[in-house]
């Protein structure tokens, strides 16, 4: 091997290290034996003979080297005559296996360097599935929303993404044979793609990207919404759907109440001009609490509507009017039971009717401050939208 073939081979040694597929161990090693075998090739074409010495004792500069030693005889003529054999011996020797050893050495570097650039190329060679992967995973992980979009045709109702991305932590296995393809980000994250064959793609589901607040991921998995979603997509559905359910559990909390309590009239006393004994028209109502809960004195409202009739005169008569009143539920109501509901009708009062027993309600937000899901609650209200 000349100067210049060994150059080239330096270079593709270097092109090795940089790429990192020899360590730099690897590197300084295989370089040693390449400028090795330039010194060792060059190293007996330098040999000198020394004339004899003050003593008579010619010597060979590098012979020794190689294992020989140069015995004197004494007779310095004879020595040189000799010596000059030996050096001719030994080149011919060293060159001999100095060949050998080059060949081995120069074949051995041929393999490492073809087997070195097969495997750089392997390694650096673009994988468009993995690069896909990798796409995905920094616009869930800087929450870039719009483009993931683009590539995510139903995500329609996607407000914000999250993701833990760390791509030498992704995992990616085709699903079946006609480019589909699952990407695993985590043991929480993954998606489904399709790729085509320029390389470009959609992503078909996903689990795991989508960010909600917490507290509607709470409220929706303690009502139920959640038991049967398994991707991003549905997941995002049921939560926007979050208000309108609120809306129907607040619905079926007010109908509760209002049904809970019932009015049956058991007497009715009409006024005229003749009264009773007192002066006073009697009767009363009776209020049924038909809920599973007691219904305390004051948590309840009774609604009156007093009907009124006046003289007005013998060329107009009698006009009668009307007025709705209501009083707080004076009697605690227990779950199952009724109470009685008096009135009195004076002069002048046509009649007294209660038209209802309310129990008082929480506005909204008071209600779900403490409001706990049974869990059934997404159940009837899917059921009831059906029906």
């Amino acid at each position: 091997m000349n100067q210049e073939q060994l150059i080239e081979e330096l270079k593709k040694l270097g092109m090795l290290h940089d790429s990192g597929v020899l360590s730099d161990k690897e590197f300084q090693e295989m370089k040693s034996k390449l400028l090795g075998q330039l010194n060792g090739e060059s190293r007996y074409s330098n040999i000198s003979i020394e004339a004899p010495s003050g003593e008579g004792k010619p010597k060979a500069t590098n012979a020794s080297k190689e294992g020989t030693t140069f015995q004197s005889k004494g007779n310095p003529i004879n020595d040189l005559n000799d010596k000059v054999k030996y050096k001719k011996t030994a080149i011919k020797d060293n060159r001999s296996g100095l060949s050998k050893k080059t060949l081995l050495i120069v074949a051995c570097i041929a393999v490492l360097i073809g087997g070195g650039l097969v495997f750089y190329y392997m390694a650096k060679k673009p994988d468009p599935i993995h690069a896909i992967g990798v796409r995905i995973g920094n616009f869930a992980a800087h929450n870039q929303v719009d483009s993931l979009k683009t590539y995510y045709p139903d995500a329609d109702q996607i407000e914000s993404l999250y993701l833990d991305f760390s791509p030498d932590k992704m995992e990616i296995s085709p699903d079946g044979d006609d480019g589909k393809y699952n990407i695993k980000f985590s043991d929480s994250a993954s998606a489904s793609v399709q790729v085509y064959d320029d390389n470009s793609f959609k992503i078909l589901s996903s689990n795991g990207l989508f960010a909600f607040r917490s507290e509607d991921i709470l409220f929706a998995e303690k009502a139920g919404m959640l038991k049967d979603t398994n991707n991003d997509i549905e997941t995002a559905k049921r939560i926007n759907e979050i208000p309108i359910l609120r809306s129907f559990i607040y619905e079926e909390y007010v109908k509760q109440l209002d049904n809970q309590l019932t009015v049956s009239k058991d007497a009715t006393y009409t006024s005229s001009m003749y009264t009773s004994s007192d002066g006073m028209s009697h009767g009363y109502y009776t209020v049924t609490n038909t809920g599973k809960k007691d219904v305390l004195a004051g948590d309840y409202t009774l609604v009156w509507e007093d009907g009124y009739y006046m003289f007005m005169g013998s060329d107009v008569g009698y006009e009668t009017s009307s007025t709705k009143r209501s009083e707080a539920g004076k009697q605690s109501i227990p779950a199952g039971e009724s109470v009685r509901c008096e009135f009195v009708i004076g002069d002048n009062h046509e009649s007294k009717v209660l038209v209802a027993a309310l129990i008082n309600k929480k506005d909204q937000s008071e209600f779900f401050a403490n409001y706990l899901p049974s869990g059934e609650e997404y159940k009837r209200f899917i059921s009831g939208r059906s029906n």
